[in-house]
Parts: C-alpha cells; sequence; structure tokens
C-alpha cells in the first residue's frame, strides 16, 4: 500500500497512509512479519542467489498500559538492501541497473548521515561550521529522522548488526561494512532535554500534551465573536 513519510507540527515523523496493526503476543508479532516479508523484493546477483533488492523497515510501538502518562516506546528493525560494486553489475538488465543505482544512493545517503552524526563528537560551539547530516535526501533517512536529526532530543539506542563474508575475496567489502558500523556504534547517544519547556512539544509530557489539546479543542468550540 503506498505511503508517505511526513512531519506533524512538532517535528515528528510520521508515514501517513501506511497500516498499523495491534499484537499482543510473540505469535501474532511473528505472523505480521513473515506476512509483510512476502511484499519485499528480491532477486539473484552475481553474489547472492537470494539478494534484497529493497529496504525492509519494521516500526513496533509499545504501550504500557499501567503507566498510561508515559511515553509510548518505539522500537525500529531495519533490514537495508546490500549494495554491489560495479564489477558485480556486468549482466545486469538497464531496469537492475536503475534499481541498483537508487539502492546504493539511498545507502550512500546514509552512510553520509552515520559520517556527520559521528563527527558531532568533535563538534565544539567553537566550530565555524556545524557538521552537516543530510537526512532528509533520501526516504530511509527520513524514517530515521529521530536517529540523525541534530535538534532532535529523544533518547535512544542503537544496535547494528554487520553482514560479512569471511572470504578472502570479499575483504575489502567487509571493512567497509565494519567501518561506517563503527562509525554508528560510536556515535552519541541522545538524553532528553532536563526538564519541562513549554515552547518545546517534544519536551512535554503525555499529560501535559493532554491539557495541550483540551485546550485548543476548547478554543475551536467556543469561538470568540467579534460585533
Amino acid at each position: 500500500m503506498p505511503f508517505q513519510i511526513l512531519e506533524d507540527s512538532f517535528g515528528n515523523t510520521q508515514l501517513a497512509g501506511a497500516e498499523e496493526h495491534e499484537v499482543t503476543s510473540t505469535r501474532e508479532l511473528l505472523a505480521l512479519i513473515d506476512e509483510s516479508a512476502i511484499f519485499r523484493q528480491t532477486a539473484s546477483t552475481e553474489k547472492n542467489d537470494g539478494s534484497s533488492r529493497t529496504h525492509a523497515i519494521c516500526r513496533i510501538r509499545i504501550q504500557n498500559p499501567s503507566q498510561a502518562l508515559v511515553d509510548d516506546g518505539i522500537l525500529y528493525l531495519i533490514d537495508l538492501a546490500g549494495s554491489e560494486a560495479s564489477r558485480d553489475m556486468a549482466n545486469h538488465t538497464a531496469d537492475r541497473m536503475k534499481e541498483t543505482r537508487e539502492i546504493n544512493i539511498s545507502l550512500s545517503i546514509l552512510k553520509d548521515c552515520i559520517r556527520g552524526l559521528a563527527n558531532m563528537d568533535n563538534f565544539s560551539t567553537k566550530s565555524s561550521k556545524k557538521p552537516y547530516i543530510p537526512f532528509r535526501q533520501s526516504m530511509l533517512t527520513k524514517v530515521l529522522k529521530h536517529v540523525f536529526d541534530p535538534s532532535g532530543n529523544r533518547e535512544c539506542k542503537t544496535a547494528v548488526l554487520a553482514c560479512i563474508n569471511p572470504s578472502l575475496l570479499d575483504t575489502g567489502a567487509s571493512k567497509n561494512t565494519l567501518r561506517y558500523a563503527e562509525m554508528l556504534r560510536s556515535a552519541e547517544t541522545k538524553v532528553m532535554s532536563a526538564g519541562y519547556n513549554p515552547d518545546i512539544p517534544s519536551t512535554w509530557s503525555n499529560k501535559e500534551l493532554r491539557n495541550y489539546i483540551k485546550i485548543k479543542a476548547s478554543i475551536s468550540l467556543h469561538p470568540c465573536r467579534i460585533c
């Protein structure tokens, strides 16, 4: 089903048009992931008979009914499509070349975002230029805005699973994969702002957000009339 990646008035990423399913057990969750995997495109390449030709993103929102005032937790599981070197594309058709080019571009932007995030560690207020993180240049990184946005303050942690090949022929590719995985691993974890700030919605608690909505709703239902 087609969907759009949009930002709401609070700066949060929203997947408009994407379906959201409620699950209450591990079995239901795994069954839903298996069902979603059917829509993922795979094809044979020079290196892999079943190569993933699309990125896969699984977003899990975790609610705790016993703590209604606590923000929901959000877990993203990302399975990236594999990049291909030019030497592995000799027998590709025109459509496959276009597909590979789009995959490589999105992965390149992801690398730039990882590099920019890692450079934030060495950035100081006295520096003349703040590191640039181009997370809006790719659909993949736009979905992961909370990870790469320098102005974001949602507390988050990232775990990286790197797929490498022990073959001597793939040493270069394996080293490249580990290099960028290390960049993301060493990047600083963002910490929530200390205390409530009425001008920054992302610092509001669930209760404060509900009060804001009630006030706005009350104003809209009882508009001022100028005679």
